[in-house]
């Protein structure tokens, strides 16, 4: 993911193989600080200008056409892909990963909102008139 990022924003001299070519240029990197300080400077206008930050290319590029490629194979009479899983279960694509406590039995995804405290009033109520 890593190597693929860096590329796309224009940067691949960042990208390395294994952990000691990574240490070899972040050494390069620290000892260069005119380099760095005109990376700092153009490295949001790089991130912005790349392919990362161009939805509506991804969308007519890449997006669209795997979806008209699955329409075009399903009025050919191609049925759907069947998903095939290992274990005894299908994975619940909404289980939390390991970043997040595995929620109690029976508890919604969502946890309702706590209502404000009495005389606060709530986002929804609060007047939009302006002020």
């Amino acid at each position: 993911v890593g190597a693929t990022l860096l590329t796309a924003v224009g940067l691949p001299g960042f990208v390395a193989a294994d952990e000691d070519e990574y240490v070899l240029k972040a050494k390069v990197a620290a000892g260069n600080l005119p380099g760095l300080a005109a990376l700092r400077a153009s490295i949001r206008p790089m991130m912005l200008n790349s392919q990362l930050c161009d939805g509506h290319g991804f969308v007519r590029g890449k997006y669209e056409p795997a979806l008209m490629d699955k329409w075009r194979l399903f009025c050919e009479g191609r049925p759907p892909s069947v998903q095939v899983f290992s274990g005894p279960e299908p994975p619940d694509p909404l289980a939390p990963g390991p970043f997040a406590p595995p929620l109690p039995p029976g508890a919604p995804i969502v946890q309702p909102r706590e209502p404000p405290p009495v005389g606060v009033p709530s986002p929804s109520s609060a007047s939009t008139t302006g002020m």
